[in-house]
């Protein structure tokens, strides 16, 4: 369960078993994550569009000050009574964005191609 982030551009994107995903690129989170508006305004999307050159600027634009940390719950013992979390760092947040962005822009043939990005 979460938010997922899935665009759609000239190539699919390949799982670690070497299988072909319905994506070019996909990124994962928390519903918590307090870096969602981040990535979704990064993209600069118009009508759920982006494009090359818009992913290209957020790649050399991006820096980990841009994102927030997070509170994470991690369960130990579901009859516990403490209550275990740990922080994300800035990091985390840069660089799942980043290798989403890298992984797009790979995927990409053409600076005229309209990538599609939805998210719930």
């Amino acid at each position: 369960m979460g938010f997922d982030l899935f665009a759609y551009s000239d190539i699919n994107d390949h799982y670690s078993d070497g299988e072909e995903c319905n994506y070019s690129a996909h990124l994962h989170a928390f519903y918590s994550d307090p870096n969602l508006h981040t990535y979704i305004e990064l993209l600069d999307l118009e009508e759920g569009y982006t494009s090359l050159p818009k992913l290209k600027r957020a790649l050399n634009e991006i820096t980990e000050d841009m994102f927030q940390i997070m509170r994470v719950n991690i369960i130990v013992k579901r009859d516990s009574d403490r209550e275990n979390f740990e922080w994300t760092e800035k990091s985390y947040h840069f660089n799942i964005f980043k290798n989403f962005l890298e992984t797009l822009i790979k995927n990409t043939e053409s600076k005229q191609t309209k990538i599609s990005v939805e998210f719930d």
